[in-house]
C-alpha cells in the first residue's frame, strides 16, 4: 500500500491535475453516508494521504488502517497527533464519532466519565 500511494504522489508532482482526475475516479468525493460510513473514510483517508505530502513511513500505512477501523467502529477515539487532524478535516458529522489527540487526553477522560452508560 505504502509503495501505491508512494507512486500516487510522485505521479501527482509531475501531472497534478491529471492525478487529480483520476483521484476523483477512484476516490470519488461523495457526500457522507451514514449507511456506508467506511467508504467515505476510507477514499477522503486515502487521498488525504496522497495530496497533503506528510513524510509517508511504514507506520502510516498501519496508522491509516488503525484511524480508519477506530472511526467508522468507535464514537470516541484517541489518535496521535496527526491522524487526529487528518481525521477532523474529513468533517465528519459532529454526532457520528468523536476525536481526540494527546493534547485532549484530560477531555476525552472527561468525556468519557460523563458518557451514557447505556451507549
Amino acid at each position: 500500500m505504502r509503495a501505491n500511494l508512494e507512486e500516487w504522489r510522485v505521479a501527482r508532482k509531475a501531472d497534478r491535475k491529471g492525478v487529480d482526475r483520476e483521484l476523483n475516479r477512484r476516490f470519488a468525493k461523495k457526500p457522507f453516508d451514514a449507511q456506508k460510513p467506511m467508504r467515505f473514510i476510507y477514499h477522503r483517508l486515502v487521498r488525504l494521504t496522497i495530496t497533503d505530502g506528510f513524510p509517508l513511513d511504514d507506520n502510516h500505512m498501519r496508522d491509516l488502517y488503525h484511524a480508519c477501523t477506530a472511526v467508522r467502529c468507535a464514537e470516541m477515539v484517541t489518535l496521535d497527533g496527526h491522524w487526529a487532524e487528518q481525521v477532523r478535516k474529513l468533517r465528519l458529522p459532529a454526532d457520528f464519532c468523536r476525536v481526540y489527540s494527546e493534547p485532549e487526553i484530560d477531555r476525552f477522560v472527561g468525556d468519557l466519565e460523563n458518557y451514557p452508560p447505556n451507549r
